[in-house]
């Protein structure tokens, strides 16, 4: 079932405040519930007619208040979804005035309103500390326009939420009105401006913001957070002319504030001043190197902590209480291994970051708040390794992609500085090879070895582990569908330090019966690179978690009787500066074709106006994969 889903990742609590709305509720054009196609887009399941916000600090209260009203409409059978409406927040925000209805037309053509019954309002908790409320709109059909409205208060007296313009589906007509405190002042920034179709001239008092006809946010291969994307407008205080921290609010004009304010925040750098009994905790090091010390200091914090799946900055506990808990947040986690291995001797300090889910971090707006993970910064020497002690499954020196989010703020004394976080140099490794027998009739059998490391390993790990013996055949076969595969042979499964070894026993029945000429496309395996990109045009930059590479070596054996009389040219690709390769040999020898494909990306983040060259990168890959052998009997 599809919803329409509005997520409100706020830390404050909410409570009520009735606002009027600027659109009317209830004053629906005829003409949007006669419309069968939405013009700009012939293909929408729905449209958003409207999309209005008001944001307002109250004096009253000394809150932020925030109204939402907005109208969809349904075109078809797949947009007959959108009749469920789904406010997903944390246990600690409240929602209220929620107001809902569905339009529809008669036999007369005259409009009917149906309102929704509170009985069809439904509120549950979830596992993961969030509340939903669930709207079930009656009597929706193609054609009707849903309209709801809701009120949100926050405590923070300063921080205004982003707006986003742009949805999952067509928007007609989006608006944001927004009216600042008089205390403070704030930087704005705007995503996709290319689609306002009006901004008032900045003032410190109000601020309005239209956009129209925007196209639907759809995804595309290898995007981090769409909501990087997306039009939108979000405001951050630059100054404020009454008070420094605001309830929950704390804000600094730039990163050496930022980094002031983490070192010398009782529930952050201050943790790390009093470590002292964390010396008692560490395992014996004798006569280890360095690396081998900061490997079982990092097993020995996670045999001993159990992370509860939330994650953020403050860090709540004494780090020797948050020990003795066993059970807590990440950033007490990580925390402690830091602690433990300063105690050890190693330069060790936090790195904040925002992870892939959150979205990209601004290094051009110094606020604190973007940042919602804590890892470990090591030195050691001229080098240097990130460390996380959550992800059990991770190896030392490993990373999660999920905390791979391009660039992290190390926290330090001296000067904080912005760490590239893939330092480790994580990648996705996997190598291929195999040797191929095919008989007088060109039936064939063979074993492929798979060895996968680094992340693709951590990755296929996972995947295994969780699954029957039936089921991982099953998924060998569907992924090599050109051949018959046996049998599956799974080796190094619950090691951390080997390669994971995979191999295949597998056969294939001749497609034909062959004359004297035989046109064989050596690439037995079938589409061993995947296009990704075949679209003309893209709307994202393209977003690899991080480099890859992969490696095909297998050598055909034929019989006696097939002479080999032509085979495809070998290709080379190069993108620039090294970003990434593809390279193609072929070779005959005596009775046997020898193959090697190999293939690495060394960029991960390529920009729109760059997708043209990795587009037609692929599509050169691609192209290769066509060219067949001749074979003669």
């Amino acid at each position: 079932m599809r919803y329409l889903y509005i997520f409100f990742y706020m830390v404050a609590t909410y409570g009520l405040y009735a606002q009027e709305l600027e659109y009317t509720f209830g004053e629906i054009d005829v003409e949007d519930l006669r419309m069968k196609i939405y013009s700009a887009d012939s293909a929408a399941s729905a449209v958003k007619l409207l999309s209005y916000g008001h944001a307002y600090y109250n004096e009253g209260t000394h809150q932020i208040k925030l109204v939402i009203h907005e109208r969809v409409k349904v075109l078809n059978k797949e947009g007959l979804g959108f009749g469920n409406l789904a406010l997903a927040f944390p246990n600690i925000i409240r929602i209220g005035k929620l107001r809902a209805s569905v339009y529809n037309l008669n036999d007369a053509g005259e409009m009917v309103e149906t309102k929704v019954n509170r009985r069809k309002v439904f509120k549950e908790r979830t596992g993961d500390r969030k509340r939903s409320i669930k709207v079930t709109f009656p009597d929706v059909k193609v054609g009707s326009v849903i309209e709801y409205s809701f009120e949100v208060n926050t405590r923070l007296a300063t921080t205004f939420y982003p707006w986003y313009f742009q949805d999952f589906i067509p928007v007609r007509h989006s608006e944001f009105f927004v009216e600042f405190p008089t205390f403070a002042s704030y930087k704005v920034k705007v995503v996709n401006d290319r689609f306002m179709d009006y901004i008032s001239p900045p003032n410190d008092e109000t601020q309005r913001y239209i956009a129209k006809n925007l196209p639907a946010v759809r995804p595309e291969p290898f995007v981090g957070n769409l909501n990087d994307y997306r039009c939108a407008v979000s405001f951050e205080v630059s100054n404020t002319s009454q008070f420094r921290t605001v309830g929950d609010e704390q804000f600094v004009a730039d990163w050496s504030g930022v980094n002031r304010d983490l070192l010398f925040n009782i529930s952050f750098g201050q943790r790390l001043s009093k470590t002292k009994e964390m010396a008692k905790l560490l395992p014996p090091l004798e006569g280890l190197s360095d690396r081998e010390k900061i490997r079982l200091i990092r097993q020995t914090v996670m045999q001993q902590m159990t992370w509860d799946k939330t994650e953020g900055l403050a860090v709540l506990l004494p780090l020797e209480e948050a020990w003795e808990s066993k059970i807590r947040p990440a950033q007490e986690i990580n925390m402690l291994l830091i602690a433990m291995l300063r105690e050890a001797g190693f330069d060790a300090d936090p790195v904040v970051i925002s992870t892939r889910d959150k979205g990209n971090p601004d290094p051009g707006n110094a606020f604190i708040n973007q940042f919602n993970y804590v890892i470990a910064h090591v030195s050691l020497g001229d080098e240097a390794i990130l460390l996380d002690a959550v992800y059990e499954q991770y190896p030392t020196g490993l990373l999660p992609t999920r905390l791979i989010n391009k660039i992290g703020l190390l926290v330090d004394y001296e000067a904080p500085r912005w760490i590239d976080l893939n330092l480790n140099g994580e990648r996705e490794v996997s190598i291929y090879s195999s040797e191929i027998n095919f008989d007088e009739e060109l039936n064939m059998e063979g074993v492929l070895t798979i060895l996968e490391d680094g992340v693709t390993a951590i990755q296929q790990r996972r995947f295994l582990k969780s699954r029957t013996e039936a089921e991982v055949l099953q998924y060998y076969r569907q992924r090599f569908s050109s051949l018959a595969v046996e049998s599956v042979q799974v080796e190094n499964l619950d090691s951390t330090t080997e390669k994971l070894k995979i191999l295949l026993a597998f056969r294939r029945e001749a497609e034909e019966a062959y004359g004297p000429d035989v046109f064989l496309n050596p690439l037995i395996f079938k589409k061993m690179i995947e296009n990704p990109f075949k679209a003309s045009q893209r709307f994202t930059p393209v977003d690899y978690e991080v480099p890859q590479a992969l490696r095909w070596v297998y050598t055909i054996k034929l019989p006696e009787s097939v002479k080999i009389k032509a085979l495809p040219e070998p290709m080379a690709l190069l993108l620039p500066d090294d970003e990434g390769l593809f390279i193609y040999n072929i070779a005959a020898e005596k009775n046997q074709i020898k193959v090697l494909i190999k293939y690495s990306l060394q960029k991960t983040f390529f920009t729109v106006n760059e997708y043209p060259k990795l587009r037609n990168f692929f599509q050169e890959v691609a192209s290769s994969q066509q060219a067949m052998c001749h074979l003669v009997r």
